[in-house]
């Protein structure tokens, strides 16, 4: 293979989810965002935490796991966005913390660029909700990796 479209990706269908997920990613930006989506990281200005005398950051991944073929089976994704945000928010509240930044990954056999707008679109409100910013992530189109329908939400 020597191109994405050799390994059966399709490069315009991942350009137009991009630009229908990335009005939802900016309305949960502050001030203290410097960079998001298009770059290759989201960057995030914390000198906020200079008023604490030992801040301390902390990290947290998680998935959705089989909640995605429930949410294929319905049609219905928005709850699968909100669900991974708050999942992430609870194992930082557990430990004593408060989520500053989400960053997503989003997989799929096939991107559908009106899935992974309402996925991102339930991201965007869970972390509004919080205080948080969606800062940026992944997005991927892996036909040759996922199973047909398959999606992979982190």
């Amino acid at each position: 293979m020597t191109s994405y479209s050799d390994a059966g990706v399709d490069i315009e269908r991942g350009e137009e989810a991009v630009r229908r997920l990335k009005k939802h990613v900016e309305r949960t930006y502050t001030d203290h965002v410097l960079a998001g989506v298009g770059w290759f990281s989201g960057i995030l200005d914390v000198k906020e935490l200079l008023k604490y005398s030992s801040p301390v950051l902390s990290f947290t991944i998680d998935g959705v796991g089989t909640k995605t073929m429930i949410a294929a089976m319905v049609s219905k994704w928005h709850g699968i966005g909100e669900d991974i945000v708050h999942h992430c928010a609870n194992d930082l509240v557990c430990q004593g913390g408060s989520p500053l930044a989400f960053l997503d990954y989003l997989a799929s056999s096939r991107l559908d660029p009106a899935i992974i707008e309402e996925i991102v679109a339930g991201m965007s409100d869970a972390c509004e909700r919080l205080g948080c910013v969606l800062i940026g992530g992944e997005t991927a189109e892996m036909p040759k990796v996922y199973h047909d329908g398959a999606h992979d939400v982190a």
